[in-house]
Formats: structure tokens, sequence, C-alpha cells
């Protein structure tokens, strides 16, 4: 007990370097000195790895400080990404399938996903997550050099995995998971209507029958209002006309349209709707 006291006492006092008090603001040169000390360290694999074994505030300090440091920037930096998370991203990208695989698990689901929400204001974390494949070496795929946007999935990769977190883990971790899930398809629509296009049958297998014909009322009514808003977006025009012009998918939508739940019923309209606009 001892140890974890003075652990998140450490932990609280990195945070306060970071980020200040309301009291009192983050010195410039101690903030860049120790961002540059966690990332230069490896201490962002650590305390990603075991966030779960944190007490409960110290998870969420360390949220913070994951944070602070991926939306670091250097005085005069003209990168793209925030300097340090394109560090991260450059030479450590497995570190945001572990954030995603922090949904494996009840204690770190809530920071983790805190911190892939925020960090998911940039496509290239987002194309980390969807380019993410099983290699032989257990390294991540480097997306400026590996990726080869047209070689359909494995499957197996970790994107895949949101649709089992999301179906089949706790109310909150299941929420939490789908909040995450939605902001990847919507907030990065180029990149995610290629990936879908590129990797149409499996995606719409398992958002078919996992998402939309899941047991969860939430899940489900979600699900389909979700595929709503994608079917309706321009930048989805080629998915959306491949979805519609299939007979399965349609069959699947009008079941929806037979549902006891009225919010099923309208939100199933709404994708039945499109289908009628095409026509």
């Amino acid at each position: 007990m001892q140890v974890e006291e003075e652990l998140a006492k450490h932990i609280s006092n990195l945070k306060v370097t970071l980020q200040g008090t309301p009291e009192l603001e983050a010195e410039p040169g101690m903030v860049v000195a120790l961002v540059s000390t966690i990332v230069a360290d490896g201490l962002l694999p650590i305390l990603v790895d075991n966030i779960h074994r944190l007490p409960f505030e110290a998870r969420k300090d360390t949220q913070t400080i994951i944070s602070n440091v991926f939306r670091w920037r250097s005085p005069g930096s003209t990168s793209t990404e925030p300097d340090a998370l394109r560090e991260v991203i450059h030479k450590q990208p497995e570190l945001i399938i572990a954030l995603c695989n922090g949904y494996g698990r009840r204690e770190s689901a809530s920071p983790c996903g805190g911190i892939l929400k925020e960090a998911l204001k940039w496509d290239a974390v987002a194309a980390v997550i969807l380019y993410d494949e099983p290699m032989p070496n257990g390294k991540t795929v480097d997306i400026y050099n590996e990726v080869d946007t047209s070689k359909p999935s494995s499957g197996r990769g970790v994107f895949w995995n949101f649709f089992g977190w999301i179906d089949k883990s706790s109310f909150e971790i299941s929420a939490d998971a789908f909040d995450t899930f939605r902001l990847l398809l919507t907030k990065h629509k180029p990149l995610v209507s290629q990936y879908i296009s590129t990797n149409f049958d499996m995606f719409f297998e398992r958002y078919n029958n996992v998402l939309i014909r899941s047991e969860s009322y939430v899940t489900k009514r979600q699900s389909i209002k979700l595929l709503g808003e994608v079917l309706l977006d321009r930048q989805f025009y080629e998915v959306m006309t491949r979805y519609v012009d299939s007979g399965d998918n349609l069959k699947l939508i009008m079941w929806q349209l037979k549902d006891d739940r009225r919010m099923v019923q309208y939100e199933g309209f709404h994708v039945f709707k499109v289908r009628l606009d095409r026509r």
C-alpha cells in the first residue's frame, strides 16, 4: 500500500510539472525537459502497460500525463502532428496499439480510451490503428514505409478487435470503445473510406453480424445510427452505393423496421431512406 501511495504521489507530481495548477502555471523549461525525458527514456510504454495496476486517481493522472506529452510541440515546430506524438508514431507505434488493447481490461479501458480519443485528432494515429497487422518480429507496421492501402487486411489487426470490445464487454467498456470506434470512422473520412472500400466484405460482415445484430439494444441502435451517418456522407459515396445495392443488406435493414423498439425502427428507417433515394 505504501509503495502504491508513493508511486501515485510521484505520478501526481509529474502531472503538475506538465500542466501546472490553477494557482501556478507550468514552467516551460521544465515541461520541455520532462517531455524529452519521458519520450527518450521509454517511460510511455511502461506507463501504458501498467496503467491497469495503478490506483484510480493515479490512472487518471497517468492519462493526463500521456495526453499532455502527446499534445506537446516544441517552439517553432512545423510538424503536422505534435512533436512527441510524431516521435511515438515513427519509433514506437506499438504504443498506440497498446492503448487500444487497454479496452481488454476494466481498469485501463477509460484512461486508455481517453488518451486515444484525443490522439485521434491526427490522421497518422488513425492509420496506425487501421493498418495494424501481426508482424513476424512482433513490431507494429510502419505507416510511413510499409503500408499498401490497396492490400486487403488480414482481419487480425487491432482495429478488428473493436467489434468484440463493443459487443462483448461491460456497458462502460462497450460505450467507451464505441465512442472511439465512431470517432475513428467519422473524423478521418478519406482515410477510412478507402480502407472500408478495400475491405468492404469483411468490414460489413462484422458490422452487420456483430453490431447491428447485437443483443445489446444500445449497441444495435448506435450502430444503425452510425451506419446512417456514414452512408449519407459524400466522402463515403462508393461505400454507400455498394452497401445499398446489396440485397442482403437491404433485408437486414428492413428487418430492423420490424423491431419492437421504436428507436431501432427510427434509425433503421433513416438507413432505408438512403436506399430509396438511390432509386
